[in-house]
């Protein structure tokens, strides 16, 4: 039996899980002014448990969001909604569309053709939490859904811009192309310049042109992280509109490995400078 079913399902079943993993990943205590570290003491402060960070996790309600700070032209449309397994059933989803639930990462259909839908992933979809899963508390209590969206700027898919703030201030950019078949990378400061490392994923071989709006995604990152400490803002551009993807609070679930593990450290000053994690 796995130390994630052992443990009970309250916030400090979930602290002693998430420093577990902490521990096994890095063979080190998260006493360092690093990202990783930062994004586990995030975790257990009080706005964690909020509820406006429940609703930007949430694939339908972070909308609502989006509209009040920004204005709704920055939200990729919406299709349907679907509220539960007998409505995704019988819905008549449109040829070409992407369909995904709004109470977890990583579920996602691509319809590009009318193809057939595989309705056993979106039944296990509805069946999953995934704060069980992962003892992320910002998916406690969400209710299962799906979301069917049109493709954006009916690309398949377009590049994606990650927009790290802290403190309501844009400091770093990952930029990641061809996501879902061979994710690669570029890490990028405010200004455009390249650094040298990726998360999780290779290094892309040339680097990314500067988008055409990047004046406009700083300014949007900038706002819908205001009201809190740490926030990934994940945008997409044409270079002529910015469409926000997804707000993310705690990236790859709070595990992320540096190429080279020394990018952690060059990201750590460029996210933090010398301010101390939790002063003002």
């Amino acid at each position: 039996m796995s130390l994630r079913s052992l443990l009970p399902h309250t916030p400090w079943g979930d602290k002693v899980f998430h420093y577990y993993r902490f521990l096994r990943a890095f063979r080190r205590w998260p006493n360092q002014q690093l990202y990783n570290d930062m994004l586990l003491r995030l975790r257990f402060s009080p706005e964690t448990d909020y509820s406006l960070r429940r609703q930007i996790t949430d694939k339908e309600f972070v909308k609502d969001y989006i509209r009040e700070k920004v204005g709704a032209e920055f939200n990729i449309p919406t299709i349907a909604v679907l509220r539960s397994l007998d409505e995704a059933r019988a819905y008549a989803y449109p040829d070409r569309c992407v369909i995904k639930s709004t109470h977890a990462w990583g579920h996602v259909i691509f319809r590009r053709n009318g193809e057939p839908i595989d309705m056993k992933k979106i039944e296990r979809w509805f069946a999953t939490d995934h704060y069980r899963r992962t003892r992320d508390r910002s998916y406690y209590g969400l209710k299962p859904k799906i979301i069917v969206e049109p493709f954006v700027f009916d690309l398949d898919p377009p590049p994606d811009y990650k927009i790290f703030c802290w403190r309501g201030e844009p400091r770093m950019i990952l930029v990641v192309l061809d996501r879902f078949e061979r994710p690669r990378e570029a890490n990028y400061d405010t200004n455009w310049a390249r650094l040298p490392f990726s998360v999780s994923n290779p290094q892309y071989e040339h680097d990314v042109p500067k988008p055409q709006t990047l004046d406009l995604m700083l300014d949007l990152a900038r706002k819908l992280s205001a009201d809190f400490p740490f926030l990934r803002v994940d945008l997409y551009s044409d270079d002529k509109h910015v469409l926000v993807g997804e707000l993310t609070g705690f990236p790859n679930n709070g595990i992320n490995f540096f190429i080279p593990p020394e990018g952690e450290v060059i990201a750590s000053r460029i996210l933090f400078g010398r301010s101390p994690i939790g002063s003002n």
